[in-house]
């Protein structure tokens, strides 16, 4: 740099810059773009896995995550999907691991649905992915071309091979991805496919969905919606918020109140 071209602030005492600063410099200022270089390759290598992943995933699913109509409550849609993937869908991962959904959520937002609580993050727009975020792990279920978000949180799996639940959605990301739970990347760090299956499953109940904090913004009130579904309903299955699961099951009248008492095998209701 030519130091008798530079410009000075007046009242300024600006440091002496030597050539040697200057060389300096530029050199951090390489390698911080050779970073984010690196970076935005090892991003764009992760991608090109999960699409490799994607492709296996089977054509029945991807038709099953499509939704039918622009209804403004989605619960009947959601308990189709909750329903086919519970019944009817494996999860499969390295290791010859394989499990069941036993818990998921539903998060989507379009022009007639606005529901505010999706991250409605760019991987959302998408279908038949999976997404590594904060709170776990999602299917996404969107839709780019019409600006739809959707992503089915993972909240329950029944591990088959060692006969164990795992509940709560931290928890099955960790299984997922083998403990890998930094979201410096979206993707899933390993071979995760779903493949059809025929799983025997008993009443599936609804609730609302987990440690949501209402926003001022939802006017549609989309905190109380019955987006949540569970399945294999038995004391071995420890998901949150049992009372109120029952108490929502009686409520719409899906069972009576001994029926209830008997599915959960104890006076869960006086």
């Amino acid at each position: 740099m030519n130091k008798e071209n530079k410009p000075k602030r007046i009242g300024v005492e600006e440091p002496d810059i030597t050539e040697e600063d200057d060389r300096i410099l530029d050199i951090s200022i390489e390698k911080a773009w050779k970073k984010i270089k690196a970076y935005e390759e090892q991003l764009k290598i992760e991608r090109e896995k999960n699409e490799e992943r994607i492709q296996n995933m089977p054509q029945s699913l991807i038709s099953l995550l499509k939704i039918e109509g622009k209804s403004s409550d989605l619960h009947q849609e959601f308990f189709r999907i909750a329903k086919k993937l519970f019944a009817n869908y494996t999860i499969l991962k390295d290791g010859g691991h394989s499990y069941r959904f036993t818990e998921i959520e539903f998060y989507f937002f379009s022009t007639f649905h606005k529901d505010i609580y999706i991250y409605r993050k760019p991987m959302q727009l998408t279908s038949g992915k999976w997404f590594k975020h904060g709170s776990g792990v999602d299917l996404t279920f969107g839709n780019s071309d019409a600006n739809i978000y959707g992503g089915i949180l993972i909240r329950g799996l029944w591990d088959i091979k060692n006969e164990r639940y795992i509940n709560g959605c931290w928890n099955v990301l960790k299984e997922l991805s083998d403990g890998n739970t930094k979201i410096s990347n979206e993707a899933l760090q390993i071979k995760i496919q779903i493949e059809e299956s025929s799983n025997e499953i008993d009443i599936i109940l609804s609730s609302t969905r987990v440690g949501l904090i209402i926003k001022d913004s939802d006017a549609d009130d989309f905190i109380s919606r019955q987006y949540r579904f569970i399945t294999d309903i038995c004391p071995k299955n420890k998901f949150k918020e049992k009372t109120k699961v029952a108490k929502k099951a009686f409520e719409t009248k899906v069972l009576d109140k001994e029926a209830i008492n008997g599915l959960f095998t104890w006076e869960i209701l006086k």
